[in-house]
């Protein structure tokens, strides 16, 4: 059995090492320990003690007697710097989905991302992607080469006419460095 104490000795719990390495403490009620003035505190340590309840929670927990013992010393609370950090403001997140295409294949963006370590079963060091900026369809193909990009995107684009019964606009690749430019890889 061992003691948590205090600056002046005084025991205000007690407890042992369970057979995980963790420690148990034993449970006693606070509001009859013999050192009551750790209960008294002003409002500002109870918000801290308390998960940075609100204040007017507090005050209600100590008049109403829901936490046993909770003495209040002052009602004065000055600006939490850590409620501050944790509800930092920002823009809200707009309720609907704002698009910038209205139709299927309109506009298509891809990518091709490699060369990976290890290639694929097949052999495969890149992979190329197609998406759908208006349905978010996305297509994926593995290829052994850079060079094979143009291929695949001459099956993706009858693919997916064909598919959805419409021509393709506009194909927008992925800008990765300050030597590409913005814009339009191809208008089909």
């Amino acid at each position: 059995m061992e003691a948590i104490r205090v600056s002046n000795n005084d025991v205000i719990a007690t407890g042992s090492v369970n057979k995980n390495g963790l420690y148990e403490l034993d449970v006693f009620d606070l509001a009859h320990c013999s050192n009551e003035t750790s209960l008294i505190a002003s409002l500002q340590v109870w918000h801290g003690r308390l998960a940075h309840v609100e204040s007017q929670g507090i005050l209600n927990m100590a008049s109403k007697d829901i936490v046993k013992g909770l003495k209040i010393s002052s009602n004065e609370m000055s600006t939490c710097s850590g409620c501050l950090q944790g509800k930092g403001h920002r823009s809200p997140i707009p309720k609907t989905k704002t698009r910038s295409t209205n139709l299927i294949l309109e506009l298509v963006h891809t990518d091709m991302m490699g060369p990976f370590e290890v290639k694929s079963l097949g052999g495969s060091s890149y992979v190329i992607t197609f998406i759908d900026d208006y349905s978010k369809w996305t297509t994926a193909y593995a290829v052994k080469r850079k060079s094979e990009g143009l291929e695949c995107f001459k099956r993706f684009k009858n693919h997916a006419e064909n598919h959805h019964n419409t021509k393709l606009c506009e194909l927008r690749p992925l800008m990765h460095s300050s030597k590409e430019k913005n814009g339009s890889m191809m208008n089909a």
